[in-house]
């Protein structure tokens, strides 16, 4: 009988100590799990936020258990001639500040990568998402230098749920802090994703033609990322991708259009594209040459990846394999 209840004894022992590490275990994997999970009810998810290895789901219900902001905001095309306003609009959505804070603390520096449903990809600085950008005068649209904004995440205009046919049912909103308006290209439509990512430093591409301008870093991006715009040349197993030279010239050829369409009036003047590198370095193509070309890239990303240097910020790639980095501006000659 000693000998069946030590033998006992010793099996419920070992059964406490099996119980005792099994729930330890599970404490631990619960604690360890990363937060990936749809984090309130149910529905389609609507929003992916990730920063690190940390990813946050939202459903529609998700992103209204925050606090609502409401106010009047507009923007600029700023790719027609003259610029028109659109707006003011009264918006209601999330800020982008109180999604990134129900991850984690943000990096010292980083940049918000935006990606739409339809492969639009927009990137903005950290002071850009801190609501420091460009602004333009709501009565004469003209540009006034940065100003402050808040930048939010919009599912609600005029008080109804934002329709696709306005960017729904997500759309990056810029609510201005006085009596003045932002970009239209910074309230990209049909937000999917929002991601920190390492920062990008920002420049801008001078256009000298029938108009001038400076592109920036975000428009370029954006145009980049548009299924419309977007082409691929190979070259050495690398695969770059970014915007035709002929669109590209468009935005400068004096076509007026905000769908940067090649200003065909003007190819029989056979007049002069030149290509600047930083370097110093540049390469001549004629009207003939470029018009509706796409075997002419100039390139923003290498298998994917943003570029880097030497060839930052944009590579002149040409299908019969000519190469040239750091280009910084595009020239028009020779069209009167």
């Amino acid at each position: 009988m000693m000998q069946m209840s030590s033998i006992r004894n010793k099996t419920l022992s070992v059964l406490g100590i099996v119980m005792i590490l099994v729930t330890a275990l599970s404490v631990v994997f619960l604690v360890q799990q990363p937060t990936n999970q749809n984090n309130l009810d149910d529905g389609p998810i609507v929003l992916t936020v990730r920063i690190s290895d940390a990813t946050i789901n939202y459903t529609m219900n998700g992103l209204r258990t925050f606090p609502p902001i409401t106010g009047l905001a507009g923007f600029i095309k700023t790719g027609v001639s003259p610029p028109t306003i659109s707006g003011p609009y009264n918006y209601t959505g999330v800020k982008v500040s109180d999604l990134f804070a129900d991850i984690e603390t943000l990096p010292e520096n980083y940049s918000l990568e935006v990606l739409s449903s339809d492969g639009y990809t927009t990137y903005f600085t950290k002071s850009e998402v801190q609501g420091i950008i460009e602004a333009y005068d709501s009565v004469t649209a003209e540009t006034i230098g940065p100003r402050n904004f808040t930048m939010i995440i919009a599912y609600q205009e005029n008080e109804e749920p934002l329709s696709e046919e306005y960017g729904g049912p997500l759309r990056m909103v810029f609510l201005p802090d006085g009596n003045y308006v932002s970009a239209g290209h910074s309230w990209p439509k049909y937000i999917a994703n929002l991601t920190i990512i390492d920062e990008t430093d920002p420049w801008t591409l001078e256009f000298d033609g029938v108009s001038s301008w400076n592109m920036t870093h975000d428009i370029y991006y954006s145009l980049g990322s548009c299924p419309h715009h977007r082409i691929s040349i190979y070259h050495d197993d690398v695969m770059y991708s970014g915007v035709a030279l002929w669109t590209l010239v468009a935005s400068m050829d004096g076509g007026h259009d905000d769908h940067y369409s090649f200003n065909t009036s003007l190819i029989s003047t056979n007049y002069s594209i030149i290509v600047w590198s930083g370097t110093g370095e540049s390469i001549l193509f004629t009207s003939y040459e470029v018009a509706f070309n796409n075997s002419l890239l100039i390139a923003g990303w290498a298998d994917e990846e943003l570029l880097v240097p030497p060839d930052w910020p944009l590579k002149l790639v040409t299908s019969d394999g000519f190469l040239l980095g750091n280009i910084v501006k595009i020239v028009m000659t020779g069209w009167n």
